[in-house]
C-alpha cells in the first residue's frame, strides 16, 4: 500500500472526472444557496472537494480511509479558507448519526465497497428528500467483446449497464433525477500523469516485483480502455432519497 499512496498522492485527479462535469452534476441538482451540509466519501486528494466547496454555501466532510490523501487536502483546505472538515475513516464504518446530510457525493469510490452495498449503506446517513450523486464505471452497451467483458467481470463483479444501475438505485428507494456519461477526455486527463510518471517510479522503487506488477496493471487497464471505450465509461448518476 505505501507505494501505491505515493504514487497517487500528488495527482490532481484519482479517477476519471474533472470540474467542468462536477459542476454540470450539481447545476442538474439546481440546490441554489441553501446551506447544505455535505459528505464527500472516498474523497481522494480532493479536486471535487474544493469545487463542490467553491459552487455551494454548505459545510463539507470529506472522508478517506488513507490519512496521506487527507493530508493533501488539507493543505488545499488551509490555502483556500473553505469550510471543509477531512475525516479519515472507511467507507464502509462511517461516524454519523442517520439522516444527517442534504447531499452525499462521491466520484469514483464506491466501487471500492460495491455500488449495491455502497447505496443501500449511505442511504442511511441522508436526510428525507436529501440528494446522492456518484460516478460509477457502467457499460454502454449490452453487448461486448469478450476481452473487455472477461477483464471486468474479473476486476468489479458490480460492473453493469446503466439502465440496470438505475434499476438498484430505484429498488433501493432511490427518485432518478439524471445520468450522464463523463467524455472520454476525463479519462485521457486521468490516465495522462499516470503515464508520464510509469518510468520514474519504477526507478524510484528499484523495480521492485510488486512494484512493476501494479504498474503493469495500470498500462493493461489504460490500453483496455483507449481499445474499448466506445463499450464502457464513468456514469454521472445524480439522485433523490424518497
Amino acid at each position: 500500500m505505501e507505494f501505491i499512496i505515493d504514487f497517487y498522492k500528488d495527482l490532481e485527479k484519482l479517477g476519471p472526472g474533472d470540474e467542468g462535469q462536477t459542476k454540470k452534476a450539481l447545476e442538474i441538482l439546481n440546490l441554489g444557496k441553501n446551506y447544505l451540509k455535505i459528505l464527500d466519501v472516498g474523497c481522494g486528494t480532493g479536486a471535487q472537494t474544493m469545487v463542490l466547496a467553491k459552487e455551494t454555501v454548505s459545510e463539507i466532510i470529506a472522508v478517506d480511509f488513507l490519512e496521506p490523501f487527507l493530508d493533501e487536502l488539507d493543505k488545499k483546505i488551509k490555502k483556500s479558507g473553505f469550510n471543509i472538515k477531512t475525516m479519515c475513516a472507511n467507507m464502509e464504518e462511517l461516524p454519523f448519526e442517520d439522516k444527517t446530510f442534504d447531499l452525499i457525493w462521491s466520484e469514483g469510490a464506491i466501487y471500492n465497497i460495491g455500488f449495491i452495498n455502497a447505496i443501500e449503506y449511505l442511504k442511511r446517513f441522508i436526510k428525507s428528500g436529501g440528494y446522492m450523486a456518484v460516478t460509477e464505471i457502467s457499460w454502454l452497451t449490452n453487448d461486448r467483446p469478450k476481452e473487455i467483458d472477461d477483464y471486468w467481470k474479473n476486476v468489479y463483479s458490480d460492473m453493469d449497464t446503466i439502465d440496470n444501475k438505475l434499476q438498484q438505485l430505484k429498488n433501493n428507494g432511490y427518485r432518478i433525477i439524471d445520468c450522464f456519461v463523463l467524455p472520454n477526455y476525463c479519462w485521457t486527463h486521468y490516465y495522462e500523469p499516470i503515464k508520464n510518471k510509469e518510468q520514474a517510479f519504477l526507478e524510484k522503487w528499484g523495480n521492485k516485483k510488486e512494484v512493476v506488477d501494479f504498474i503493469n496493471e495500470t498500462i493493461i487497464e489504460r490500453e483496455l480502455y483507449e481499445k474499448y471505450n466506445e463499450y464502457y465509461g464513468y456514469v454521472f448518476y445524480i439522485t433523490q432519497k424518497i
